[in-house]
C-alpha cells in the first residue's frame, strides 16, 4: 500500500491544473475520435466544410468550455488567490448561517490528504463525513466523470439515459432488491421511504396483494412510524421527524405525527407498539453513525424482521453511512443475516457527487404508481457514471477484505493505546472502518488538537465521541499515522 508521502498532494508533482487541462484535453481528443468528429476519424478526402455544421459548432464550442475551465484553474481556482481569512469573511458575509464550520478552507486533496489555502497538509480520517470512500482524486473516478461530462450531464427523468439504468441494474443484482429509486441525498431517500412505506399500506389495505396482507381482515391504513433514540435521518420535515435529537427538532416543530421513539436494541417495546396494527415502517441503522458509531446486535435486527413479517409493516434499513463497504461488507445489514424490504443509500455512493437511492423489493415497488414521486435532477448521467467507478473500484476481489483487516488494525491500536492508559477514553468500538472513541467529556478539545497537527476529525453523539471515518483506500502507514497523532491530541488536550 501507498505511503502517506505518496498520497500527499505536494509530494506528487502534479498539480491540479496541469491534471485537469491534459486531461481534460486527452478525453475531448477521445470522444471527437470514438464520434467520428476529428480530423483523424473523417473518411479521406472528406474536408472539414463536409463535416455536419452541428458537430462543428458542438467541437467549437467543447474547445471553448475546456480553454476556459483551464484558464479558471490558473486564474481563479488556487490556493494563492485568496487566504483562508478572506474567504472565511465571504462566507460570513453571503451565505445563511446553518453550519458552524471549522476555520478551514480546502483547496485540494490527493488520496487521503487535504491542502488548505495556506498550503498546509491534513490527514483526512473523516472523509467528508463518510462520503469519500476513494479519497480525493482517484484517477478512474476522474476519469469516469470527466468523460460523461463531455458526453451528457442531464436530461431529467423524462428520458431514458444509460449511465442511470446500468447503475440500477448493478444495484440490484448486488442487493436483495428488485427495483431502485434515485434521489439527489440521503435525506431524500429517506423522504422517499416514508412516501414508498405509506403508499404500501394504502395500497395493500385496499387490494391485500402483498401475502403478508391476506391474513388480515379490514383495518385502517397503516401510517405511524417508529425510529430510535440517538439515530439520524436528515434534516427535511420528514426525515428530521425520524430523527430524535430535540436540538435538530424543537425548532420546526410540529413535525410530522404518529412517530414514536425506543431506545436502540428495545425489541420488547416496539412490539408492543407495532402488534397494534398502526405502524407503517419502522426506520434503522443497522450502525448508528451520527448517533455515537453503535452497531446493532444480531438479535435486535432479526427480531424487527420477523415481528415486520408477522404484521406487515415495512423494515426500512438507513445505510446512508454504513453501507457501501464502510463495514467490510457490501451493505451493513449483511452479517446479520437479514433483509429489508428498503434500504436508503446516499454519501459514498457516487464518490462525492451528490446522489441518493431508495431500494426496494418488488412487493413495495408494485404499490407505486407513475406520479408517486420524483425528481427532476436524480440519477443524471453524470453521478450515475461516477457511481459506477465507486462500484467497480469497491468490489473489486480483496478490496472488503482489505477495509475490515485495516478497521481491525486501527480499532486495535487504538484500544490498546488508550483504554486504560488515559482516564477519559472509555471504549473504542466500531466496524470495518467506522470507529467511534468514546470518551467521558466532549471531543472538541481533541478535534481542535488534532487539526493544528495536521489532521481532521469529527464528532458524534452528544459531541462526546471521536468518530472516524476515513476514505476506505488508506494504507496501513497512513493509519499508523492517525494513531500517532491521535493518541498524542488526546493525551495532550484531556490529560
Amino acid at each position: 500500500m501507498a505511503s502517506a508521502a505518496a498520497c500527499s498532494v505536494s509530494s506528487s508533482g502534479i498539480s491540479s491544473s496541469s491534471l485537469w487541462g491534459s486531461g481534460i484535453q486527452e478525453l475531448v481528443r477521445e470522444q471527437r475520435v470514438a464520434s467520428g468528429r476529428s480530423s483523424a476519424a473523417r473518411a479521406p478526402g472528406c474536408s472539414a466544410q463536409s463535416v455536419p455544421l452541428q458537430w462543428q459548432q458542438s467541437d467549437a464550442a467543447r474547445d471553448a468550455a475546456v480553454r476556459m475551465a483551464e484558464e479558471r484553474l490558473k486564474a481563479g481556482m488556487t490556493a494563492a488567490n485568496l487566504s483562508s481569512k478572506e474567504v472565511m469573511d465571504a462566507d460570513k458575509k453571503y451565505f445563511v448561517p446553518t453550519y458552524a464550520r471549522a476555520p478551514l478552507v480546502f483547496v485540494s486533496g490527493q488520496g487521503c490528504w487535504l491542502t488548505d489555502a495556506e498550503g498546509k497538509e491534513y490527514l483526512d480520517m473523516t472523509a467528508g463525513i463518510a462520503v469519500n470512500s476513494l479519497g480525493h482524486g482517484d484517477d478512474t473516478w476522474v476519469k469516469a466523470v470527466a468523460e460523461q461530462a463531455a458526453t451528457l450531464t442531464h436530461v431529467s427523468n423524462l428520458y431514458h439515459s444509460i449511465p442511470q439504468v446500468k447503475l440500477a441494474e448493478r444495484l440490484v443484482q448486488s442487493s436483495f432488491a428488485d427495483r431502485v429509486f434515485l434521489a439527489n441525498s440521503g435525506t431524500e431517500a429517506n423522504e422517499a421511504a416514508i412516501k414508498f412505506a405509506r403508499k404500501f399500506q394504502r395500497y395493500n389495505a385496499e387490494k391485500k396483494e402483498d401475502k403478508r396482507w391476506l391474513k388480515f381482515g379490514k383495518r385502517e391504513v397503516a401510517t405511524e412510524m417508529v425510529a430510535f433514540n440517538n439515530g439520524f435521518h436528515g434534516r427535511t420535515l420528514g426525515a428530521l421527524s425520524l430523527t430524535s435529537k430535540v436540538q435538530y427538532r424543537a425548532p420546526f416543530e410540529p413535525l410530522i405525527p404518529g412517530v414514536h421513539f425506543y431506545d436502540f436494541g428495545d425489541l420488547e417495546g416496539v412490539k408492543k407498539l407495532v402488534k397494534g396494527g398502526k405502524v407503517a415502517a419502522i426506520f434503522v441503522e443497522p450502525v448508528q453513525g451520527e448517533g455515537g458509531v453503535y452497531p446493532a446486535v444480531a438479535s435486535f435486527l432479526r427480531g424487527l424482521r420477523e415481528l415486520c413479517d408477522e404484521t406487515g409493516t415495512i423494515l426500512v434499513f438507513d445505510e446512508v453511512q454504513c453501507g457501501l463497504g464502510r463495514t467490510g461488507k457490501l451493505w451493513a445489514h449483511e452479517p446479520y443475516g437479514v433483509n429489508p424490504d428498503i434500504m436508503t443509500l446516499a454519501k459514498p455512493l457516487a464518490g462525492g457527487l451528490p446522489i441518493g437511492a431508495v431500494l426496494v423489493t418488488e412487493a413495495v415497488a408494485s404499490a407505486i404508481s407513475y406520479g408517486d414521486h420524483g425528481s427532476t435532477f436524480a440519477g443524471g448521467p453524470l453521478v450515475c457514471a461516477a457511481a459506477l467507478a465507486v462500484l467497480d473500484r469497491i468490489q473489486k476481489p480483496g478490496f472488503m477484505e482489505s477495509v475490515t483487516s485495516k478497521g481491525c488494525q486501527l480499532r486495535t491500536s487504538l484500544a490498546e493505546k488508550l483504554v486504560g492508559k488515559n482516564k477519559h477514553v472509555k471504549e473504542v468500538r466500531g466496524v470495518g472502518l467506522l470507529v467511534g472513541i468514546q470518551l467521558d467529556c466532549s471531543a472538541n478539545p481533541v478535534v481542535e488538537a488534532a487539526r493544528e497537527a495536521g489532521m481532521i476529525l469529527i464528532t458524534a453523539g452528544k459531541g462526546d465521541v471521536i468518530r472516524l471515518a476515513p476514505p476506505l483506500i488508506i494504507s496501513d502507514k497512513e493509519l499508523e499515522k492517525a494513531v500517532e497523532i491521535l493518541v498524542a491530541c488526546i493525551n495532550q488536550a484531556l490529560p
